[in-house]
């Protein structure tokens, strides 16, 4: 169909989903050797979107940049742990 063949011209495209504490930025560097090497061996058929979570965490001391979040965690349900 005209859709798969379109599919096809523009590659594999992967979804990156960072962890708590961190952000899409941090997430794209942390896998740079990864992504280096998909490049290698596929060319430019390999697109990865690093996204950021909705919900930003208070700056750390020593952080330049707010990491985030996908959740809130409720009080007492233990997801708050690290």
């Amino acid at each position: 169909t005209e859709a798969m063949a379109s599919e096809a011209k523009e590659g594999v495209r992967i979804l990156c989903l960072h962890g708590k504490h961190q952000c899409g930025e941090l997430f794209s560097q942390r896998l740079g050797a990864l992504r280096k090497k998909c490049r290698k061996e596929f060319g430019g058929g390999v697109r990865f979107h690093f996204i950021d979570a909705p919900f930003a965490l208070p700056i750390r001391e020593g952080q330049e940049v707010a990491m985030r979040c996908w959740w809130r965690a409720s009080a007492g349900d233990g997801a708050d742990k690290p």
